[in-house]
């Protein structure tokens, strides 16, 4: 059988650990490994392509969830190329000359952009963008995948024609990740904690739905008597104002307690995740939540929501 030739959009992948980023290299490292595809990758920076394992790759520096990338990308490409292409962030662009596949981690913008964004005008800006784009995406597709099954119900609740169509390819955690033993870790941590120090963290990327106004609050009525015990909090501190967070950060004797990082290495992310007293991760939403997953190979408690 001959090898399909693939064309996967691995424009998230650059080094830096974000949730789609780690997804799509991960599954775009295995399926070049595999005998069965070709798989070249759209990169936005030449040295991702050895980080998904790719000989093949085009390199367009744009945003992926963009217009450009919605009515641009599709003119970019030589189709007679490939066979198939995977987007693993949502959208769909126009003018796909292959199959066309997509991943649709969730509807959120589509439920309530609350979720997403405090911001009256990203509400408007970006809800209209994904309003239209997440649609028009949907009718495009020969197959959609998504995370969980409560993504697929409510892409199918909103898109009743999709039945059929949604197929749940969960998420996977990285062997990577894993429990340390008692002198691993710290010394990359060491940076911001000392040795031994009892933590909880939290991670996201700064939206409402990862609710991290109530986790601080949480943690001060747990450990409000225990100056020992600190809070990390990794998160995309650019997403905009968190009117419950800043409340407590405005609190100083709270704020001394907190380590805030903006954004971490890979290698710092998974001594964090082993080394925590706890992972907190109280969601109002979730696709899937793939930190609560690395969290429990790493051997740490999860304390999470009954959402999603």
């Amino acid at each position: 059988m001959m090898a399909q030739r693939l064309l996967i959009d691995a424009r998230y992948v650059d080094g830096s650990p974000s949730g789609i980023g780690r997804y799509t290299q991960q599954v775009a490292s295995r399926l070049a490994a595999s005998e069965h595809t070709e798989v070249t990758a759209i990169v936005r920076q030449p040295e991702a392509a050895d980080l998904i394992g790719v000989e093949d790759s085009i390199t367009w520096d744009v945003e992926p969830n963009s217009i450009r990338t919605r009515y641009a990308l599709g003119r970019r490409v030589d189709w007679s190329r490939f066979d198939a292409y995977w987007a693993p962030f949502n959208i769909l662009p126009e003018r796909v000359g292959a199959a066309r596949f997509f991943t649709l981690h969730d509807v959120m913008w589509l439920i309530d952009p609350s979720f997403c964004t405090q911001s009256a005008w990203r509400r408007v800006v970006t809800g209209t963008f994904y309003g239209t784009a997440i649609p028009r995406s949907v009718a495009l597709a020969d197959a959609i995948f998504t995370v969980s099954h409560t993504s697929r119900r409510d892409i199918e609740e909103l898109f009743p024609e999709t039945t059929g169509r949604v197929h749940v390819t969960y998420n996977a955690v990285d062997p990577s990740f894993r429990p340390m033993e008692a002198d691993e870790g710290w010394s990359v941590l060491s940076r911001w904690l000392p040795r031994e120090t009892p933590f909880v963290l939290c991670i996201g990327q700064g939206s409402p739905y990862k609710n991290h106004g109530r986790a601080l609050a949480a943690f001060w009525s747990a450990f409000a008597s225990e100056p020992d015990v600190k809070f990390v909090l990794v998160r995309r501190f650019e997403r905009g104002p968190d009117p419950i967070l800043d409340e407590w950060m405005d609190r100083p004797e709270v704020a001394k307690r907190v380590v805030r990082l903006e954004r971490v290495e890979e290698t710092v992310l998974k001594a964090l995740l082993a080394k925590a007293t706890a992972f907190a991760f109280p969601s109002l939403y979730e696709g899937f939540g793939l930190p609560a997953l690395e969290a429990m190979a790493s051997g740490t408690p999860v304390i999470t929501s009954n959402l999603g």
